[in-house]
């Protein structure tokens, strides 16, 4: 019989230029880094697909930009605890890399080789852009999960890609449970 996560996911309330403010399982939290396109409002399908566990119908959605000056991300749980946080990452052209020491478990994401594998080595989450022939980008997707408790979670990006803007729109949301 499968087991099914239950968790909590971030229900993002406001944005101040590069920050997000919102809460997630009655705490409040905050992301904090280069953003783009923030939808609050619970209405987008972005992390629907069986490539996300567990998959959202419909949620918030934050954009984080990465560039090749390999931006930091930090999410502060803003005196909370969370235990084994899951983050859904969406069109992910980039390579994501936590601190030396950080486990990293996949939980799902595409798997198709030569185009779009969504991986894991290490502390690093690596995604593949994917541009087929006359459509929209549509880099690598899935879930990672940090084993642990954490007060706040840092991380960098870097584009795995060249040309066009050099910059890459990752889809970011965020769950877990208060420990």
């Amino acid at each position: 019989m499968a087991t099914t996560l239950q968790l909590a996911f971030a229900d993002w309330t406001s944005r101040d230029g590069d920050t997000v403010k919102g809460t997630l399982d009655g705490a409040a939290l905050t992301l904090s880094g280069l953003l783009s396109e923030v939808i609050l409002d619970g209405s987008a399908p972005d992390f629907s697909s069986p490539a996300f566990t567990p998959p959202l119908p419909n949620s918030d959605r934050i954009e984080i930009v990465s560039t090749s000056a390999n931006n930091q991300f930090t999410l502060d749980f803003l005196g909370a605890t969370v235990q084994d946080p899951v983050l859904h990452l969406g069109s992910l052209g980039s390579t994501l890399t936590f601190p030396p020491g950080t486990t990293v478990t996949r939980l799902s994401g595409d798997d198709t080789e030569e185009q779009r594998k969504f991986t894991v080595e290490g502390n690093k989450v690596i995604g593949r852009p994917f541009q087929p022939t006359g459509a929209e980008p549509t880099d690598s997707n899935g879930s990672i999960r940090l084993p642990g408790k954490f007060s706040s979670i840092t991380f960098q990006v870097k584009p795995n890609f060249t040309g066009g803007s050099g910059n890459d729109g990752v889809h970011l949301e965020v769950g877990g449970t208060l420990a």
